[in-house]
């Protein structure tokens, strides 16, 4: 999907208005999300109920969440919810400049552990393509308070440290630029943040930054689709104990101290504070998925109303 949401953006220039230009990437945003929708139908008309079932124990086999395991189970278990289990295996989400981002759910049409970690392994070998060996590069990690986001950024992990990078880890939810400031702060090599930004709770999503913290863009969406398509079997992948590789150096927090530093680089960028903190302006803050008070922070003086609900992480967004 975000590789046909980036052909519609780069379709849209000329000489329109801001504003034209936003209606139209939304309109062509919304047709785009509904034909994505629509393909998976397609393809699983065209497959067996035996095609599907196959593939679906195979995957049985390599899934360790036991939640999305008596998922799949039950779905095989049911007649009649053969449609249901070919649509699962009709493709997979695609890995594109935004990432992957879908309901999750079994199977390779959802986000599940299963994908995150081939995505993984995957972004791992490329990174290692375009520097020969991974050695003491490291990767950025960050989670957003969605329902499993932790679990995949510490799969994620897993399986980086597993192919030799050093890791930044997240001990706790944190927004999204965060990881994106703390690549280029600890000069890594990449950064994920594992969040589906604003869509609703039943969504999660994996994003990528490259080395300049920038959100990938080609050719190394393409690159890192091509070696997560080269991905076998997430159980014949080596992985590492997280507390064995803490305890080792290989893996380390991201500290009260690489975010003061973001926080403060924030408030730098502001202007008149002294004008603000006289100024009557009241600026409502909602928080998303996340308990970090990101404007608190950044606020520079303006005063805040914050609503309660969403202040703490619960994986639901209202």
């Amino acid at each position: 999907m975000g590789e046909l949401e980036g052909a519609v953006s780069d379709e849209v220039g000329g000489q329109r208005s801001v504003g034209e230009l936003g209606r139209r990437r939304i309109d062509d945003s919304f047709r785009v999300r509904l034909f994505a929708t629509a393909i998976p139908s397609l393809y699983s008309c065209a497959m067996s109920d035996e095609q599907a079932r196959a593939q679906a124990h195979d995957w049985l086999a390599q899934d360790c969440d036991p939640e999305t395991k008596a998922e799949l189970e039950a779905l095989l278990a049911d007649p009649g919810k053969a449609e249901q289990l070919r649509e699962r295996f009709s493709g997979s989400l695609q890995f594109g400049t935004a990432g992957l981002r879908g309901v999750m759910g079994a199977g390779p049409m959802r986000m599940n552990r299963v994908l995150v970690q081939k995505v993984s392994a995957g972004l791992a070998d490329y990174l290692a393509s375009q520097n020969n060996s991974a050695g003491q590069q490291a990767v950025v990690v960050g989670y957003d308070g969605r329902h499993k986001s932790r679990i995949f950024a510490e799969d994620t992990a897993s399986i980086l440290l597993g192919k030799g990078f050093q890791v930044y880890l997240s001990t706790t939810c944190v927004p999204t630029p965060v990881v994106a400031f703390a690549v280029t702060d600890l000069k890594a090599a990449a950064g994920v943040m594992v969040t589906a930004s604003h869509n609703p709770p039943e969504y999660n999503g994996y994003k990528v930054y490259w080395s300049n913290g920038a959100q990938i863009i080609p050719p190394n969406d393409t690159g890192i689709a091509s070696a997560i398509s080269q991905v076998g079997s997430v159980d014949q992948l080596e992985r590492a104990d997280l507390k064995s590789a803490n305890d080792a150096g290989q893996l380390i927090d991201l500290d009260e101290a690489l975010i003061s530093r973001y926080y403060q680089g924030v408030q730098e960028l502001s202007l008149h504070k002294d004008l603000l903190r006289q100024s009557a302006l009241c600026v409502a803050y909602t928080p998303m998925h996340c308990r970090w008070p990101l404007c608190e922070r950044c606020a520079g003086g303006c005063r805040l109303f914050q609503f309660s609900h969403g202040a703490e992480p619960s994986g639901a967004r209202w």
